[in-house]
């Protein structure tokens, strides 16, 4: 899946996704060590040509945590106790770009944005895989909306875990 496929398809969870994970500037990659042992660390996003990219500094923990096709986690940063911004969340996986002009595109962009240059082949990109929304209601409910596929339910807080109350799409992201 392509950012902007998220953007035609579903273009409220993306405005979402987009002031809760990218407009900030800063985002939590969640990775899993050669061990097992779950790593969170902060990165910052960056859209370019539809997609959602992400690199790491060369031979740091995180980037060791990122060979091709395995599984990560980019996390936006919850930032009150009552998680009443809710949380957005996407399943990914790490790929390495190997066009040369794409890496210097995203470099370029990199720097003229963030002010660092990741070296020229020296850095892992993201591919989304699916984008969900989290957000909380009195009562400990859960209001869940993600893409793909386009799905939408209530996780009640006194329901039975693993159950899950599926609604028909009801423009969870508006309910307060």
């Amino acid at each position: 899946m392509r950012w902007a496929d998220l953007e035609r398809r579903q273009p409220r969870l993306a405005s979402r996704a987009r002031t809760r994970l990218l407009d900030p500037g800063l985002l939590l990659l969640v990775t899993t060590g050669h061990d097992g042992t779950p790593r969170e660390t902060p990165a910052e996003p960056l859209l370019r040509d539809g997609k959602l990219l992400l690199s790491t500094r060369w031979l740091t923990l995180e980037a060791c945590d990122l060979p091709p096709g395995r599984p990560i986690l980019v996390r936006g940063v919850v930032t009150d106790l009552e998680g009443a911004e809710g949380e957005v969340t996407v399943r990914a996986t790490a790929r390495a770009e190997t066009d040369v002009d794409a890496q210097h595109a995203y470099a370029a962009a990199v720097g003229d944005r963030l002010g660092w240059h990741p070296e020229i082949g020296r850095f892992h990109l993201v591919e989304v895989e699916t984008v969900s929304s989290v957000r909380y209601r009195d009562g400990g409910d859960r209001l869940v909306v993600s893409w793909p596929p386009a799905l939408e339910y209530v996780r009640r807080a006194t329901s039975v875990p693993g159950v899950t109350e599926r609604l028909p799409l009801v423009d969870l992201l508006d309910l307060e």
